[in-house]
This record gives C-alpha cells, sequence and structure tokens, in this order.
C-alpha cells in the first residue's frame, strides 16, 4: 500500500476498515489492510507520509497488535508483519517532529537502507551499465542491448563517470526514455517537473517506442527499507 498516494481519511479506512455508517459514503463494512493481512505481511511504502494521527494508531498495531475499525467499537486483534519503505530521511523528519521517534524505533528492528545510484556507481562502475541494460530491455525489448551501447557511450561522452545523479535510478531511468524518444537528455540538477525539449541535430538514433512520458519528477533522496 502507497501511504502517499491516499488523502488521511482514505488511509486510515484502508488500513482499519470502517463500519457501515462510519461516514459519508460507507454504505458497508470494509475490512482494512490489516485485518485482511493477519498472520502475514503488510508492506507500507512512503510510511514518511503517514500523518501524525495515523503514525500513533499503526504504533500501536506494532505494539499491542490491535485495533478498531473505523465507527467500530470492537478491537480487533491481527498478528501482522510490516515491511515499511522511504525515501525521506526518517531521523531528519523525528528531529523535526514530523515522525513519531517510537514509530521510527520500532521500525528500525531490521534495517536495509539503500545506497544512492552515484555511490554504487562509484563502487563498480559497470552497475550503471547493468542498469542501462535491464531499463532499456524493459523499454525496448530485443533492441535493448544496441540501445544500451548508445547510452553508456552518452552518459559517458555528456556526463563524464562522476555524474552525481541526483535523481538516483528515476533520472536514470528518464535519461534512457529520452534518449530512446528523442536521441538526446538534458539532466537536471535540481528536482521538480521539467518538460524535456531534444536540441537540435542529435546524432543518437531514435527508436520506436511509443506512450513514454516526456516529464520527470526528480527523486534526490535514496531509498530506506525497514523491517518490524
Amino acid at each position: 500500500m502507497n501511504c502517499a498516494s491516499l488523502s488521511s481519511s482514505l488511509i486510515e479506512s484502508e488500513l482499519f476498515g470502517h463500519e457501515r455508517g462510519s461516514f459519508t459514503g460507507a454504505d458497508r463494512k470494509r475490512r482494512g489492510r490489516f485485518e485482511l493481512a493477519d498472520q502475514g505481511t503488510l508492506f507500507l511504502d512512503e510510511i514518511g507520509e503517514l500523518p501524525l494521527r495515523l503514525q500513533a494508531k499503526l504504533l500501536r498495531v506494532l505494539e499491542d497488535m490491535e485495533f478498531e475499525r473505523i465507527g467500530g467499537n470492537r478491537t480487533i486483534r491481527a498478528d501482522v508483519r510490516i515491511i515499511a519503505a522511504t525515501n525521506r530521511d526518517l531521523e531528519a523528519e523525528v528531529a523535526g517532529g514530523r515522525f513519531r521517534s517510537d514509530l521510527y524505533y520500532r521500525l528500525c528492528a531490521d534495517r536495509i537502507e539503500t545506497p544512492s545510484l552515484a555511490a554504487l556507481v562509484e563502487a563498480d562502475p559497470e552497475e550503471l551499465v547493468r542498469l542501462v541494460r535491464l531499463l532499456a530491455a524493459r523499454l525496448v525489448g530485443d533492441e535493448a542491448d544496441e540501445v544500451a551501447a548508445d547510452v553508456i557511450a552518452w552518459i559517458r561522452r555528456e556526463l563524464g563517470s562522476d555524474y552525481p545523479w541526483p535523481g538516483n535510478v528515476r533520472e536514470l531511468e528518464q535519461c534512457v526514455r529520452n534518449i530512446i524518444v528523442a536521441a538526446a537528455i538534458a539532466p537536471w540538477a535540481s528536482t521538480g517537473l521539467r518538460p524535456w525539449i531534444p536540441p537540435p541535430g542529435s546524432e543518437l538514433r531514435s527508436w520506436r517506442a511509443t506512450s513514454v512520458p516526456m516529464m520527470c519528477w526528480i527523486d534526490t533522496a535514496p531509498c530506506c527499507t525497514t523491517v518490524a
């Protein structure tokens, strides 16, 4: 479940369920994700986007393994393993009062922190080649090797080996997409939605591809995954 894709009220209903008539539009009882995942695993993506009020309710489930549906008074028990992921720096969020420290330490019983793309490439330059091939295969299938060779050549010529990749893998993916569609790419040093307008006279070929978005959201932080 992606915590960033729903409003606060919808997240609560999605996680904990609701009783019929508990709010406008609740025409029937709904079982939440925790109830459905009893004796299983629930993945919460973008946990850093969870509102503080719901963080307290989530902490109760993690500690006591019980909750109530919205509009209900019956306590429901659920034994659920939580896997949570975020691209935010949760320690900074805790320091800023935007994330509960008790929930943070409860979630970080086991923690996996993925390095940034720049760190991966610095440790093993061939990792960039492998990632480009993977992304190209996803986009153009059988022509992936030829596309990947052109992308790698462009990156090495225009960006150099020490380019920091502030947008991590998402920026690299958009680089591959833009080269396929427009045969050129202009990396961005800051975050935000930026349209790409290809320059004239590109020497790279245009590859067959359809419905490739020409807008990119650059995400500056590496992903952090925690298991509770």
